[in-house]
């Protein structure tokens, strides 16, 4: 058995040699994590590159460390435009309604 023939459900980790193997033993677990009131989330993880890097002992590039940094300022600009936008609603343009300057011209009449 290969390394990437181990799969992993629900941090639980499922060995198989084909896909088959790897259905019935998932289907099984779900089964009886059912009875137990266990739930099975079958969305993929993912594992953050620090992480990876740490685990491989790679040091980054250059070209992706900028990158990421300017990732980060991307999504902090959007996110301050956002709530610029959401602080300060625009304002209304003509003339109000119900101003004191109609009371006066509705008075004069």
């Amino acid at each position: 058995m290969q390394l990437d023939d181990l799969d992993i459900a629900d941090d639980l980790p499922l060995l198989s040699h084909t896909q088959q193997q790897m259905q019935e033993k998932t289907t099984s677990v779900a089964a009886v994590s059912a009875a137990v009131a266990f739930n099975i989330h079958k969305a993929k993880n993912t594992i953050s590159k620090n992480l990876l890097w740490e685990r491989t002992n790679q040091v980054p590039d250059e070209e992706e460390i900028k990158e990421e940094a300017l990732e980060m300022d991307r999504t902090n600009i959007e996110e301050r435009t956002q709530l610029y936008h959401k602080a300060r609603p625009q304002r209304r343009r003509g003339i109000p309604k119900n101003t004191l300057r109609q009371d006066k011209y509705e008075k004069n009449e």
